[in-house]
């Protein structure tokens, strides 16, 4: 299941900066948006097998609750932006995936609810914990000499 979606791919290396944006935050308007152009930032999106498996959605319920999220991926497309979408078996695979990919230098995301911090990327879902999350991904990988360098 794990893996990004669709047939567009951002290159990598461009953009330095990306939002995260969860299942339940799905607007243009979200204010992790708000300073961000589609210049400098790429949007991620996760769907989680554990986010829905750990639930008991109807089955209509879990099917609005993606399609929803495939919709805003189509919506910031639309817009301009570069979309990192992916299915993942949780959002924090999801997370250190992207991290891997692209090597952000900075992630923002909206707060998240009081259940999301502590299934995703180990607790370290807020604003401030997410840049602490990718320089642990970065020393975890070995990457962290890359960006000494100067590199993404």
């Amino acid at each position: 299941m794990a893996g990004a979606v669709g047939s567009a791919t951002p290159e990598r290396g461009v953009i330095a900066s990306t939002i995260w944006v969860l299942g339940d935050q799905l607007s243009l308007t979200n204010e992790a948006f708000v300073g961000a152009s589609p210049a400098t930032h790429r949007v991620l999106v996760v769907e989680s097998a554990a986010k829905l498996a750990e639930q008991r959605w109807h089955v209509q319920r879990a099917h609005f609750f993606v399609a929803s999220m495939r919709r805003f991926v189509l919506e910031c497309r639309a817009a301009g932006w570069q979309v990192d979408h992916r299915r993942a078996g949780s959002l924090a695979q999801g997370f250190h995936e992207h991290v891997a990919e692209f090597a952000p230098e900075r992630v923002v995301a909206m707060e998240a609810e009081a259940d999301v911090p502590s299934a995703a990327c180990g607790g370290a879902h807020r604003l401030y914990g997410l840049a602490t999350a990718v320089a642990a991904h970065r020393r975890a990988t070995g990457r962290e000499k890359d960006r000494n360098a100067g590199m993404p």
